[in-house]
């Protein structure tokens, strides 16, 4: 349905990068005001903070919002999609190698982000294959009138 409010988005695979743009920059402002001890377990390990999570979320959602905006121009909307795979597979990342440092539900957390990524992977990669089997379905209806 954003792809019918917002005219400028390309179909389903812009509204979905809408979508998961304004999903992404919700989760980092709630990683900006309510880091949980679950959320800081996963990022001990390493030198940031929950702040710097927050930011990341934020940032790659806004530009996964844009790209999906924008999605009728293909460079925009290959930048959205790469923003929508790329921001929860980091922090799904971050939290896998949590496990290695002892964070035991570090596998939680990674699973609970990981699927934004292989949903905006996968619909991306749908979206690729359903233009080029609608573009090999119009030559095929093509008559060339010198075969007779």
């Amino acid at each position: 349905m954003p792809d019918r409010i917002l005219r400028t988005s390309a179909g389903v695979l812009g509204g979905l990068i809408i979508i998961l743009g304004l999903t992404y920059t919700w989760l980092g402002i709630t990683w900006l005001i309510s880091p949980t001890p679950t959320r800081l377990a996963g990022i001990e390990w390493a030198p940031i903070g929950s702040h710097t999570v927050g930011i990341w979320w934020i940032a790659g959602g806004l530009v996964a919002l844009i790209g999906g905006a924008w999605s009728v121009r293909p460079v925009a909307a290959g930048i959205g999609a790469f923003a929508a795979i790329l921001t929860p597979a980091v922090v799904a990342g971050i939290f896998l190698v949590s496990v290695w440092h002892g964070n035991d539900h570090g596998i939680i957390t990674a699973g609970s982000y990981a699927p934004y990524a292989l949903l905006a992977a996968w619909a991306t990669w749908r979206s690729g294959r359903a233009s080029e089997d609608t573009a090999h379905a119009i030559a095929a209806t093509r008559h060339d009138p010198q075969e007779g």
